[in-house]
């Protein structure tokens, strides 16, 4: 087992594989193989082979002698929710990149990942919050619910369905969304009820950042567009002179300008310039 963690940090999935195959097929009762079927997973994953990693996992899941108490068992699960991830957002790149006639059939076919995602992140943050891990979960499934909402919203502007199925397409679309809205807002509530208690790690600064930025981002996308407004002009006042605050002055002024409010976002703009000169170079 260690020579295979070895391996892996080496970046040798494949001397890994061998390494702790040995271990699974000549100690198939040895509590170790549960660190070995993770291990497995991971390596496999590193070389592509999804289903094969997620089969190690859920092996490990559904062991009967692990409980979700388990470090083996939570890990395993932690991993199989962001390898499913890892391949959904991989898939959805390959689709945004295909010919608009394959775009569609490849969002479609990525939906049944993004779902599977969906269930494994919200799982683990149900039962293992709060923890770092657990928050990094909790925004991977907001996010995949942002992704979940594209196929359906495709597939609304077809011309080739009837009213019934586009109407169905945009609820879809809307479902995702919110769903997408209330992870990141409960999430970046739960950072900032932590921030008054305690100072923040370095990664839970980013998960805020993060956080918030996307949220803004979904709002927009909902065509909220004044609650967008709202949530950026928030993130440009909290990092103000630092780069997401210029992110978000140009999010703000896309906004109000599709408000009709063409001079506030022109305000924005120059804003913007100002901010930009404002940033020290090493940021």
């Amino acid at each position: 087992v260690a020579m295979g963690r070895a391996l892996l940090a080496e970046n040798d999935p494949s001397g890994a594989i061998k390494a702790l195959e040995t271990v699974i097929v000549e100690f198939p009762r040895d509590p170790l193989r549960y660190d070995s079927r993770l291990l497995m997973a991971k390596a496999y994953s590193e070389t592509g082979e999804i289903e094969t990693a997620r089969a190690y996992l859920i092996d490990n899941l559904q062991d009967g002698e692990l409980t979700p108490q388990s470090p083996a068992w939570r890990d395993s699960l932690f991993t199989l929710a962001e390898i499913l991830y890892q391949k959904s957002y991989e898939n959805h790149l390959i689709a945004e990149h295909a010919d608009p006639a394959e775009r569609a059939k490849l969002l479609q076919q990525n939906q049944p990942i993004l779902d599977a995602a969906i269930r494994r992140l919200d799982e683990a943050v149900l039962r293992y919050q709060p923890s770092p891990r657990a928050d990094s979960a909790a925004y991977l499934a907001a996010r995949s619910h942002v992704l979940a909402a594209q196929w359906p919203r495709l597939e609304a502007q077809s011309t080739d369905i009837l009213d019934a199925a586009r109407r169905a397409m945009r609820t879809k679309v809307e479902s995702e969304l919110n769903a997408a809205l209330t992870g990141f807002a409960e999430l970046k509530e739960r950072i900032l009820r932590r921030e008054e208690e305690q100072d923040l790690t370095n990664d839970a600064k980013a998960l805020l950042r993060n956080a918030m930025m996307a949220e803004a981002d979904t709002l927009k996308e909902m065509g909220r567009f004044e609650d967008a407004a709202t949530s950026y002009r928030t993130i440009s006042l909290r990092y103000m002179n630092r780069p997401p605050a210029l992110e978000a002055i140009l999010g703000q002024a896309r906004c109000v300008r599709k408000l009709g409010r063409s001079r506030e976002a022109d305000l924005l703009i120059q804003q913007a310039s100002v901010v930009l000169q404002q940033i020290p170079p090493a940021l």
